[in-house]
């Protein structure tokens, strides 16, 4: 990791100011209380969560919100970032690179950030830069001068010996299952030995067995062709029945067809004894017919002869009617009324045979 620039707004003692850092040793110098330690201060809170006292302490005075950003290049991906904090609830990481902000919130930057500055799991990051980066001025020596039990526990959980300790652990006890399984395939390996003795008798075995099969393979052969002889047969059997079936319908087809021809023939039969039958009564019913045809020759005749009678009698009532008064025209009303009848009456006399004659006509 590279710090490039610390930027500082309204803390301590910078109102607003900026420092910018090439690579190589870099040396920070002035007088007591100019800020040196700020700017130390300000990459420790930024980039590892640590300040020795509260965010209100951090603040320049009288003033209401300040801010820290601080620019680094990663050695995980050789790119520039730059973390945002203020003594507020702002805390975020942006990619000048991409122009937007990767990362926000305390617990998703301090994730990203471990990732950027190369920091294992499990590291205790305050431990590792008061320890490491950030010593306190007069302190480098402070861990060394310790006590012996003391002196371990800050260097143990520097140099994470309890976790590399429990990493042996672990290795420990892949050591133990490696040995179990070494035993395990020692033994299987016994086990095939012991069948590599009886190699020479399965392989008498597997030759007989062989014969075997190619003996069976010639049965299945054999029956395979027998299954097609059979299947052959099976089909000609099942093309024999479609045909009986078809000719069995074929012939109720020409039962159907000849009852239906019976019952016609029946019925031209019935037609033809009706037909002579009538001829005979036509042949009968001859001399009638003559004789109906003579009577309306007859009815003719009469009807023409009515007809001049009744010229005559209108031409006569007519004369008398106008040479005769109204009395002799009531009298000729009277005769012809009586004439009327007299036709209805013959007339009704001749409908019998009329009506007997028509009868006739209809049954010839």
């Amino acid at each position: 990791m590279h710090v490039t620039r610390v930027e500082l707004d309204n803390i301590k003692a910078y109102e607003r100011e900026a420092f910018d850092f090439q690579r190589g040793t870099t040396a920070i110098v002035g007088p007591n209380g100019a800020g040196k330690t700020t700017i130390l201060e300000a990459v420790a809170w930024a980039l590892f969560d640590v300040l020795d006292y509260s965010k209100e302490d951090f603040l320049r005075r009288g003033a209401k919100k300040g801010s820290v950003r601080v620019t680094f290049e990663s050695d995980a991906d050789g790119r520039s970032y730059t973390v945002y904090r203020d003594t507020g609830n702002g805390y975020y990481i942006h990619d000048p690179g991409l122009g937007a902000k990767v990362a926000e919130k305390k617990h998703d930057v301090s994730a990203m950030l471990r990732q950027l500055l190369g920091i294992e799991p499990g590291t205790d990051v305050a431990a590792l830069f008061k320890s490491a980066i950030g010593v306190p001025q007069g302190t480098l020596t402070a861990d060394f001068l310790k006590p012996a039990s003391q002196r371990k526990a800050a260097f143990d959980r520097l140099l994470k010996v309890e976790e590399y300790r429990e990493g042996a652990d672990r290795l420990l006890r892949v050591e133990r299952l490696i040995g179990e399984r070494t035993a395990d395939v020692r033994e299987r390996i016994g086990q095939a030995q012991g069948q590599l003795a009886s190699y020479d008798r399965l392989v008498a075995e597997l030759e007989e067995t062989a014969a075997r099969a190619a003996g069976l393979e010639e049965t299945v052969e054999t029956l395979r062709r027998e299954a097609e002889d059979r299947a052959q047969a099976v089909a000609a059997l099942d093309s024999a029945e479609r045909r009986v079936a078809d000719a069995r319908a074929r012939v109720e087809r020409a039962t159907v067809e000849r009852d239906a021809a019976d019952r016609r023939a029946r019925e031209l039969r019935g037609e033809l004894e009706a037909a002579r039958r009538a001829e005979e009564r036509q042949r009968a019913t001859a001399a009638d017919y003559a004789a109906h045809t003579s009577a309306l020759e007859l009815i003719g005749a009469l009807e023409l002869e009515r007809g001049e009678r009744d010229r005559t009698a209108a031409l006569a009532h007519e004369a008398e009617r106008l040479s005769a008064a109204a009395e002799r025209d009531v009298r000729r009303i009277e005769d012809a009324l009586e004439r009327a009848a007299r036709a209805r009456n013959a007339l009704a006399e001749l409908e019998p045979e009329i009506n007997a004659q028509e009868e006739l006509e209809r049954e010839r």
